[in-house]
C-alpha cells in the first residue's frame, strides 16, 4: 500500500513538473522541427523521389525463352543495353526533381520554424498584456473604491466615479480578449509541437539593435541561400536533363542474344550470337526535343522573374525591419515597467489631492497607448523577422550582441 502512495505521488509530482517547465527558444524550435508532420510528410516526400530516381539506373532485366516443340527444342537468352548516356540521363531528370524536393523540405522546415517563433512571440507578447490588464485593473479598482467612499453628491464626483467604473469594465474586457488569445495562440503553436502541456515560461531576445545582424548580410544570404531559388535551379536542372536524354531517347538500344536449336529428327545442334536495333528513321524524337527546349526557356524565365522579385522583397522587407527597429528605441519593451511605476504613483496623489481626476484619466490613456504601441511594435518585429528568415534560406535565432 505505501508503494502504491509513493508511486501516485511521484506521478502527481512529475505531471505538476512538467507543466511548470520552462523553455528557452531554440528547445521548442527544435521540438518543432521533431515532431511537426508536415516536415516529416516533406521528408518521405523527397526520399520517396531519390529512390524513383536511384531505380534509373538499372539495366533492364535479361529475358529468356524455352520452347519445346515436335522434334526439338529451342532455348535463347537476350539482353538489352542501353544507348550510350540514356541510364546517367534518366537518372539525371530523377534527382534533380529529388533536389528540387529536397529544397522544398529544406523550405517547409524553415516555415515551421519562422511559424513557430511568431507565435511564440505574440504567446509571449500576449502574456505580458494580460500582466498589465491586471495591474491595470487592480490599480482603477482602489481609485473605485476611494471614490466609493466620497459623498457623491457633487455631478463631478458622480462623472468621476462612472468613468471609473466604465474604464474598469473596458479592462476587462479586454482582458478576456486577452486570455481567450492565449488559448487560441497555444493551440495554434501546439499543432507543430505536440506537447502535452503548456510551459511555465519560455525565455528568449526581444528583437532590437543588439540582435540585427546588417542589411549587407541578409541580402548576401537571400541571394545565395533562398529556397525558392535553389528549388528552381534545380527544376532547371531537370529541364537541361531531360532536353539531353530527348535528343537521346530514340536512339538504339543494342539487344544481345544467344541461342540453342536442337532438331532430335536430324540430330543436329545449332548455337549462334544475335544483336537487334532499332532505327530512328520515322521517329527521331524531334517533337518531344522541341517541348522539352521551351519547356527549359520557361524554366529560365522563372527563375529570372523569381531573382527580381527578391531583389524587392528583401529590400522592402529589411527597410520595414530597420523602420520599426528605430521605432523600438522610443519604444522599447524595457520601459513598461517605468510606465506602471509612473501610473502607481499617480494613484497616490490622486488621493492625496495632489493630481486631479482628469489629469490622472488621462495619463492612464496616454501611458497605455504608448504600452500599446511598444507592444505592437514588437509584434510587428517578430512578423517581419520571421518573413526575413523566409527570404534568406535560414532560421537564425535573435541573439544579443
Amino acid at each position: 500500500m505505501k508503494k502504491i502512495f509513493a508511486i501516485i505521488i511521484f506521478a502527481f509530482y512529475s505531471l505538476n513538473s512538467a507543466s511548470g517547465k520552462d523553455f528557452e527558444l531554440s528547445e521548442l524550435l527544435e521540438i518543432a522541427e521533431k515532431n511537426s508532420e508536415n516536415i516529416k510528410s516533406a521528408e518521405f516526400l523527397a526520399e520517396s523521389q531519390k529512390n524513383f530516381a536511384d531505380q534509373q539506373k538499372y539495366w533492364k532485366n535479361p529475358e529468356i525463352e524455352y520452347k519445346n516443340i515436335t522434334g526439338g527444342n529451342n532455348f535463347s537468352i537476350s539482353q538489352t543495353i542501353p544507348f550510350y548516356r540514356k541510364l546517367e540521363n534518366r537518372f539525371a531528370v530523377e534527382n534533380a526533381e529529388y533536389m528540387a524536393l529536397e529544397a522544398e523540405k529544406n523550405y517547409t522546415n524553415l516555415w515551421v520554424k519562422s511559424e513557430v517563433f511568431r507565435l511564440i512571440y505574440q504567446y509571449q507578447i500576449t502574456k505580458t498584456r494580460i500582466e498589465l490588464a491586471k495591474k491595470r485593473l487592480k490599480r482603477l479598482e482602489l481609485v473605485n473604491k476611494y471614490l466609493q467612499n466620497l459623498v457623491l453628491t457633487s455631478p463631478t464626483k458622480k462623472a468621476q466615479w462612472f468613468i471609473t467604473k466604465d474604464r474598469i469594465r473596458l479592462v476587462n474586457r479586454e482582458l478576456l480578449i486577452f486570455q481567450n488569445d492565449l488559448v487560441q495562440l497555444w493551440n495554434a503553436v501546439n499543432i507543430f509541437l505536440n506537447l502535452d502541456f503548456e510551459p511555465n515560461n519560455i525565455r528568449l531576445n526581444w528583437l532590437t539593435n543588439k540582435n540585427y545582424l546588417g542589411k549587407k548580410f541578409y541580402k548576401e544570404s537571400a541571394w545565395q541561400n533562398n529556397l525558392d531559388l535553389i528549388k528552381q535551379k534545380n527544376l532547371i536542372n531537370k529541364s537541361k536533363f531531360a532536353l539531353e536524354y530527348a535528343k537521346i531517347e530514340q536512339m538504339p538500344d543494342v539487344k544481345i542474344s544467344g541461342f540453342n536449336e536442337n532438331n532430335q529428327g536430324n540430330s543436329s545442334n545449332n548455337k549462334g550470337v544475335g544483336i537487334a536495333l532499332s532505327v530512328p528513321i520515322l521517329n527521331r524524337n524531334q517533337q518531344q526535343i522541341l517541348g522539352a527546349n521551351a519547356h527549359l526557356k520557361s524554366m529560365q524565365a522563372s527563375l529570372n522573374f523569381q531573382q527580381n522579385q527578391l531583389n524587392k522583397a528583401i529590400d522592402n522587407n529589411i527597410n520595414h525591419y530597420e523602420t520599426l527597429l528605430k521605432i523600438n528605441d522610443d519604444f522599447t519593451l524595457n520601459n513598461l515597467d517605468k510606465i506602471v511605476q509612473r501610473l502607481e504613483l499617480a494613484n497616490d496623489d490622486f488621493k492625496k489631492g495632489l493630481l486631479d481626476f482628469i489629469t490622472y484619466i488621462e495619463l492612464d490613456s496616454q501611458e497605455y497607448q504608448i504600452i500599446d504601441a511598444t507592444i505592437n511594435n514588437q509584434l510587428e518585429l517578430a512578423k517581419s523577422y520571421s518573413d526575413l528568415m523566409l527570404k534568406i534560406g535560414n532560421f537564425l535565432e535573435p541573439k544579443n550582441k
